[in-house]
């Protein structure tokens, strides 16, 4: 019975992944076609956000005539008081520490490495998706050629009607 099911399985596993893409109606849509797209949805408001979340996600850079360079790609998400994803006016400043940072009353605690992004530079950065406004950012954080060591990275939102906003930290390798 097991091998059955098993079998059953795979095979519509199979049918799924082997199956073409359809697109219904009469008419073919060109890639000029500018009819619909998600750029449209946007209004590009600036909103002041409450909370925001990064999604960060280890990788190598590699460019023609320069060593590999490790580093941490990162979606950042800003949301506001009704939990939607909106578009941000202001800087965001990656604090990065090698291991865990020391939290604690008594110490001033200085990260490894700090990364800038400007107001100017986060409009770059800007990019509409089905989950909302978000924000696509590089951290580069050593050559691709030693020890790979634990990263905590700290996203902070500081707008330029004085909002202040920080993400939870993330431990990365």
């Amino acid at each position: 019975m097991r091998i059955k099911l098993a079998t059953m399985s795979v095979l519509c596993g199979l049918s799924l992944v082997c199956s073409g893409c359809t697109v219904f109606g009469s008419k073919a849509k060109s890639s000029t076609d500018k009819s619909w797209s998600i750029s449209k949805l946007w209004k590009k408001e600036y909103q002041k956000p409450n909370t925001l979340s990064a999604i960060w996600s280890p990788d190598v850079l590699t460019q023609t005539g320069q060593p590999p360079t490790r580093g941490f790609g990162g979606r950042v998400f800003f949301y506001n008081e009704r939990s939607q994803a909106v578009p941000v006016d202001g800087e965001l400043i990656v604090h990065g520490y090698r291991g865990e940072p020391l939290l604690g009353e008594s110490q001033q605690v200085h990260a490894d490495k700090t990364f800038r992004f400007t107001a100017e530079q986060m409009t770059g950065h800007f990019s509409p998706s089905e989950l909302g406004a978000s924000y696509s950012v590089w951290i580069p954080w050593d050559a691709a050629d030693g020890f790979r060591e634990e990263v905590t990275l700290i996203p902070t939102f500081k707008g330029l009607d004085g909002t202040v906003v920080q993400g939870a930290p993330a431990k990365l390798f």
